[in-house]
């Protein structure tokens, strides 16, 4: 069984599994054993087994409360989302013990999925009455204000769960979420720095400041940003985002890099016409009007644009009074 316990040290989960089934078969009375497989299968994703592992403990043990909690997150976990059925055995547990915030905070959680957000937020405020110094229950309740658009009661909760844990990354990137959306967009750069000093690897945090340094207008750090999450994470590999991409580096004066993307997303993507406006601007901004003045012509053949969104663009400042080109936009766009 020593073996098992250094396995999941080691977050070898399968492997931790195996020793436990061994030390079970060698002690059949130990009912322990059977409670720390099902955790180990719960760990590694194996949610069924667990479940078993967990209704042979409480057929020996029937009112031990750990065995009962953890059978009802094989029920909410994500390969099996029967909320309803945890929430029963949540609700069981209950009786077993009134006073715990931990029955309280997994019911919040399961009514949160379950897109019950006014029950979620009732069973997360009672988790808290119970244990007012654990952060990730105000994370927990944060999430369900931000997903109802109540944004200052989310910032609220993340600013709590950051009070007592400030090494809680995760409540970093939510809060900083929530400065987003509240269009506060040096407050949101502020926990994203925190959030990317923790958590180097992962590529949504360098997405969202690059978003903050986009809205900004600070295009160079937005650039180098984009680039960060592409490099982390292929989500953002995505035409939207390298449509941003793109255009901080025009904005930046970036063009050897804007004209690699270019080229690269015209292949990719060549019935979208953004390429092609970006283009034609590239070949303005280099001095080549007469190539730009064809690639715009063409970008105005989709439809898509319109005089009054090409006026105000601020990467057309430079050229929208070259005569041919307001001659294009009268005679292209509506």
């Amino acid at each position: 069984m020593q073996n098992a316990k250094l396995y999941e040290k080691v977050e070898n989960y399968s492997k931790a599994a195996e020793n436990y089934k061994k030390a079970e078969a060698l002690d059949t009375a130990n009912f322990m054993i059977g409670f720390w497989l099902g955790e180990a299968q719960l760990a590694d994703n194996k949610p069924f087994d667990a479940r078993t592992s967990f209704n042979r403990v409480l057929e020996v043990r029937t009112n031990y409360y750990p065995a009962l909690i953890e059978k009802g997150r094989t029920y909410d976990h994500p390969a099996v989302e029967d909320y309803q059925t945890a929430i029963e055995i949540y609700q069981q547990s209950l009786k077993l013990k009134k006073d715990t915030s931990v029955s309280f905070y997994l019911l919040g959680k399961c009514y949160y999925k379950k897109g019950d957000f006014k029950i979620a937020i009732d069973y997360f405020d009672k988790a808290i009455s119970k244990d007012e110094k654990n952060a990730p229950y105000y994370i927990a309740r944060g999430d369900v204000y931000y997903e109802s658009n109540e944004l200052k009661s989310a910032y609220k909760d993340y600013f709590q769960a950051i009070t007592l844990d400030k090494n809680l990354a995760e409540a970093y990137y939510k809060r900083a979420c929530g400065s987003y959306k509240l269009e506060d967009y040096q407050a949101s750069i502020s926990d994203l720095n925190q959030y990317i000093q923790m958590m180097k690897s992962s590529g949504e945090g360098y997405y969202l400041r690059a978003q903050c340094f986009f809205k900004l207008s600070q295009f160079q750090s937005a650039s180098q940003d984009y680039v960060m999450s592409q490099t982390l994470d292929v989500t953002y590999k995505d035409s939207a985002t390298y449509k941003r991409l793109i255009y901080s580096f025009l904005m930046s004066n970036q063009y050897e890099d804007a004209k690699h993307h270019i080229a690269d997303n015209k292949r990719k993507y060549p019935d979208d016409p953004d390429f092609l406006l970006y283009d034609g601007a590239l070949q303005m901004l280099l001095n080549k009007p007469e190539a730009g003045i064809i690639l715009f012509e063409e970008a105005f053949e989709s439809g898509k644009y319109s005089k009054k969104s090409i006026k105000k663009e601020p990467l057309f400042k430079s050229f929208k009074e070259n005569e041919i080109f307001k001659k294009l936009c009268e005679e292209k766009l509506h």
